[in-house]
C-alpha cells in the first residue's frame, strides 16, 4: 500500500474533485480515500504513482507528497515525535546531496489548541537533530517559519526537496502521519501565465489559470475530445486546455475585441510553452447562433465562463442586482437551449454562474431546475467515494463556490450532463 498526501488550495471541494479526476485520467483507479481534514487530503493506493506527473496536472493543490511514516499519538507526544525523527530515518528519507542538508517542516492539526505545543515540541527537536548531524559531520540547516506551515516559495527558495527534506506532520485523532514532500505547484507559471500574457483585460476581469485548469480536469476530458469554450473572453481556458495535451480545442466568443485578444494570447503561449502541434479554432459568434457554425452532436466537453454581469460596488441593492440577474437569465437560457444541439449525448458542461452579494445577503440565478427540465443532469462534484464526507464548501444545491474575501460577484460552478441528443430550438 502507498499513501499520498495533498495540500489543497482555495476550494477544498475543487480540489479533491480535481485530484480524484486526474488519478481516473492517469488511470489510478484503485485509490482509496484515507481522511480528509481541513486543507490535507490523504489517500492510499496498491499502486506506486508518478505524483510529478499527476501534480504537472492540476491547479488547485499547493504540495503534495508521500507518506512515509506513521504512528499512534500515544500518552507522551515528545516521545512519539522523538521516535519519528530518529537521525537514522531522516538519512534514509533524504535524498541523497553532496551539499548542505535543508531541513523544514509544516505542521498540520485536527485541534488547533494543541498547535502551539506541538510546533514548539517540534522546533526542539529539530534543533536536536542539527546537533546529531554536526556530531556525524554532517552540515544542516533547519529552515523555519513564523507561520503555520513553510510556503511553496519557502521550500523550493531553500531547495528542500533537491539539498535535503520538508517533513509534513499531520495530527488527527490518534494517528501521527509524517509525509515528505515530492511536488509543488508551478507557481511561478501560473503567476507568468496569468500577468505576463499580451493581451488583458481588466474591465471583464480574467479567469485565473488555477481556476481554468481545474474546471478543465473535473470536466473529465481526454486529449482526444472536443473541447469548446463558447465566451472565451481573454482565452485562459483554451491555454490550459492547450497545455493539459487536449487536441482539439474551440473557442468563441461574441466581441471581435475579445477574439483577437485570445489569438495573441494562444500565440504567445505557443511560442513560449513550443506547442505547435494541437488543433485550435477561434472564431467571431453570438452565442445565439453557434449551433449554426458547429455540428450537431460535435462537441464532447464544454468548460466557460460566461458573462457574470457588471462590475458591482459594494453594499449593492438587491433591486439593481434583480435586474442584472433578470437580464443574464435571458443569456444562460439561450446558452443552454443552443449547447443542447451541439453537445454529444452524455457530454459534460462544466460551468460559472455569478452570485452577487447584496446588502442583505446573496443573490444567484434562479434557473437550476428549468436548465434540468431543458434536458441536462446536474453532476456530482465529488466522486461517489466522498458522499458521506461533509463538505460546508458546497452550496444546498450542490454547486461549488470560488471566491476571494473582497469579491462582490462570486463564481459557483456546476457540473451538468446531456441527458440525451440535440433539441430544437
Amino acid at each position: 500500500m502507498y499513501k499520498y498526501f495533498f495540500i489543497l488550495g482555495r476550494n477544498r471541494v475543487l480540489s479533491v474533485a480535481e485530484i480524484s479526476s486526474v488519478f481516473c485520467k492517469h488511470r489510478v483507479f484503485d485509490f482509496k480515500p484515507v481522511f480528509l481534514e481541513k486543507e490535507v487530503f490523504v489517500v492510499e493506493t496498491l499502486q506506486k504513482v508518478d505524483l510529478k506527473r499527476i501534480n504537472n496536472d492540476l491547479g488547485g493543490v499547493i504540495k503534495c507528497g508521500i507518506i512515509i511514516s506513521e504512528k499512534e499519538k500515544g500518552s507522551e507526544l515528545k516521545k512519539s515525535l522523538s521516535e519519528l525523527l530518529k537521525i537514522e530515518t531522516i538519512l534514509e528519507i533524504i535524498k541523497k546531496t553532496d551539499k548542505k542538508i535543508m531541513l523544514g517542516f509544516s505542521l498540520y492539526v485536527q485541534k488547533q489548541k494543541i498547535f502551539g505545543e506541538v510546533k514548539n515540541l517540534l522546533q526542539g527537536l529539530f534543533i536536536d537533530l542539527k546537533k546529531e548531524f554536526k556530531n556525524k559531520g554532517i552540515t544542516s540547516r533547519v529552515v523555519s517559519s513564523s507561520g503555520r506551515t513553510l510556503s511553496s516559495v519557502v521550500v523550493k527558495k531553500n531547495k528542500l526537496i533537491t539539498q535535503g527534506a520538508e517533513l509534513n506532520f499531520f495530527i488527527f485523532g490518534s494517528k501521527i502521519l509524517v509525509g515528505r514532500t515530492e511536488c509543488l505547484q508551478d507557481f511561478e507559471s501560473f503567476g507568468f501565465r496569468d500577468f505576463s500574457r499580451p493581451a488583458r483585460d481588466m474591465e471583464i476581469g480574467m479567469m485565473p489559470p488555477k481556476l481554468a485548469r481545474i474546471m478543465i480536469n473535473i470536466s473529465g476530458a481526454n486529449k482526444n475530445d472536443i473541447l469548446l469554450d463558447p465566451f472565451c473572453g481573454c482565452g485562459t481556458i483554451l491555454q490550459e486546455a492547450l497545455l493539459l495535451g487536449l487536441q482539439k480545442i474551440v473557442g468563441s466568443d461574441v466581441s471581435s475585441n475579445a477574439v483577437n485578444k485570445t489569438k495573441i494570447n494562444i500565440k504567445w503561449l505557443r511560442e513560449k510553452y513550443r506547442i505547435n502541434d494541437r488543433k485550435i479554432r477561434i472564431f467571431e459568434m453570438d452565442i445565439l447562433n453557434i449551433s449554426r457554425e458547429l455540428k450537431e452532436n460535435s462537441v464532447d466537453v464544454v468548460v466557460t465562463e460566461p458573462y457574470l454581469g457588471p462590475a458591482l460596488k459594494k453594499n449593492i441593492s438587491s433591486k439593481k442586482i434583480k435586474k442584472t440577474t433578470d437580464e443574464l437569465i435571458h443569456l444562460y437560457r439561450i446558452f443552454f437551449r443552443e449547447i443542447k444541439k451541439v453537445l454529444r449525448k452524455r457530454g459534460k458542461i462544466v460551468i460559472i454562474w455569478p452570485v452577487f452579494k447584496a446588502q442583505k445577503g446573496f443573490i444567484n440565478l434562479p434557473i437550476l431546475d428549468e436548465v434540468i427540465k431543458m434536458g441536462f443532469s446536474q453532476e456530482r462534484i465529488l466522486p461517489e467515494s466522498l458522499k458521506n464526507k461533509s463538505f460546508s464548501e458546497l452550496t444546498r444545491r450542490g454547486s461549488a463556490i470560488y471566491s476571494r474575501e473582497d469579491q462582490n460577484v462570486l463564481r459557483e460552478i456546476f457540473i451538468f450532463s446531456a441527458k440525451g441528443g440535440s433539441a430544437s430550438g
